[in-house]
C-alpha cells in the first residue's frame, strides 16, 4: 500500500494538484526523477534508475523510455511511468527458501504485461 501511495502522490504532484502531507514539492520531485545534466550516460536520477537502461537493446516496451524504477534485494520492484500515469509494483521474495535466482526477467515480463493491458 505504501508504494501505491507513493505513485499516486507522484502523479498528483506532477499534475499540480495539492496533496495533503506531501513529502516534497513538485520541483523537488521533478529533480528526483530527472537525469542530471552531464550524467545521461549513467541512466540514473538522484533516486531512481531509468527504464530504458533496464531493458535489453531489442526489448520493445510500451512504457515511456524515461520511466523510472527502483529495485530491492529480495526482488521487489516499482516502475513509475509518469507520461502514462502508470505504476507497476511487484513484491517478491527471491531469497526464500534459497538466496538464488534472478528477478529482472520476471520484473520486465510482469511490467510489460501490465503496460500492454493498460496503455493503448
Amino acid at each position: 500500500e505504501d508504494l501505491a501511495k507513493l505513485a499516486v502522490w507522484m502523479f498528483r504532484t506532477l499534475d499540480g494538484k495539492k496533496v495533503k502531507n506531501a513529502p516534497f514539492s513538485r520541483e523537488t520531485l521533478e529533480t528526483m526523477i530527472a537525469v542530471p545534466k552531464g550524467y545521461e550516460d549513467f541512466y540514473r536520477t538522484l533516486a531512481w534508475g531509468v527504464w530504458e537502461d533496464f531493458l535489453p537493446e531489442d526489448f520493445e516496451t510500451r512504457l515511456a523510455p524515461k520511466s523510472v524504477y527502483h529495485t530491492g534485494y529480495t526482488g521487489t520492484f516499482i516502475v513509475v511511468d509518469v507520461e502514462h500515469r502508470l505504476a507497476v509494483i511487484l513484491l517478491t521474495n527471491r531469497v526464500h527458501p534459497h538466496d538464488t535466482g534472478a528477478c529482472n526477467p520476471l520484473r520486465r515480463s510482469v511490467t510489460e504485461a501490465v503496460a500492454n493491458a493498460l496503455i493503448e
